[in-house]
């Protein structure tokens, strides 16, 4: 495990290139010039790989001319890391990709709510809005209704590229459905910790973090914020956050938890890009989780 962490360090300037341009790459194929493959990998193992990854990362299998192609790429480059990274990036660049990931944040964190589930507490606080009993509070509801609308639109901002996996995850949970499921600001702030974290919040924590989520002044992770808006950005940008997303990745693809250099090391690298698909590749490219 040690040794492929080194070697997965020593690649990774290779790995980035690779990752950057796999879109773009224009390769010419010389005909009767293909290396021969190297049978000291199974079939069965690369087959494995290619229907782990699919399930991983678009939640299906693939289908049979996806196989083949995939199959045919990765033995014909001899199942290198260079070869899983360039099919990985195939995968990604299906557009289900990015459904897939939101899909799994709904299902995690808003108890699997849909489209109509979240259409329907938005259509409800429309409603509302129109009701004169309700004047009072029309500033409170117009901000329930401009939240529950950013979450709506999460799809269309993924797919456009006009927000990262960070922003959806912020979405997610700031909004009224999220709320109800976690009610009282206590209860938001130990959901949020034990999620991204993986931990939950000391006292001092919890004291602080409840003062800014309630518009008083607090310092959480030596900021200082009066807002629950302040409260999420400090939270999402913090080194626990990151350090949160490689534990997440690694406990689902790997079954473990990473080594203290493994989530710093790929914790950095996230952090610096805020590129999760990047984060995901390295991970899903290793030895351990091909198989090897």
């Amino acid at each position: 495990m040690a040794e492929e962490f080194e070697r997965m360090k020593q690649i990774l300037p290779l790995f980035l290139l690779i990752f950057a341009f796999a879109c773009s790459k224009d390769t010419n194929l010389i005909p009767g010039n293909t290396a021969p493959p190297d049978n000291t990998v199974e079939d069965q193992t690369i087959i494995n790989y290619i229907n782990k990854s699919y399930i991983s990362l678009l939640s299906r299998e693939p289908n049979s001319q996806e196989l083949q192609t995939a199959f045919d790429a990765l033995r014909a480059d001899d199942f290198s890391d260079t070869s899983r990274v360039e099919f990985l990036q195939t995968v990604i660049d299906d557009p289900a990709y990015l459904d897939n990931v939101y899909a799994n944040a709904r299902e995690e964190l808003l108890r699997g709510a849909d489209t109509t589930d979240i259409y329907i507490q938005w259509n409800g606080l429309m409603q509302a809005l129109n009701d004169p009993n309700l004047a009072p509070f029309y500033p409170l509801i117009q901000e329930e209704i401009d939240r529950m609308e950013d979450l709506m639109d999460v799809p269309e901002d993924l797919a456009s590229g006009a927000i990262d996996v960070t922003e959806m995850y912020r979405r997610v949970v700031n909004n009224s459905l999220y709320d109800d499921f976690n009610m009282g600001t206590e209860n938001f702030i130990i959901s949020t910790f034990q999620f991204f974290l993986h931990r939950s919040p000391t006292g001092t924590e919890l004291e602080e973090c409840t003062k800014i989520v309630d518009d008083n002044e607090g310092v959480m992770f030596l900021q200082t914020g009066e807002s629950k808006d302040d409260y999420l950005d400090i939270f999402f940008a913090s080194d626990g956050y990151y350090e949160g997303q490689v534990i997440y990745l690694y406990e689902k693809y790997l079954f473990r938890t990473p080594l203290s250099e493994e989530m710093s090391f790929y914790a950095q690298i996230y952090k610096a890009n805020n590129n999760y698909p990047e984060l995901q590749t390295l991970i899903l490219s290793q030895d351990e989780f091909a198989g090897l």
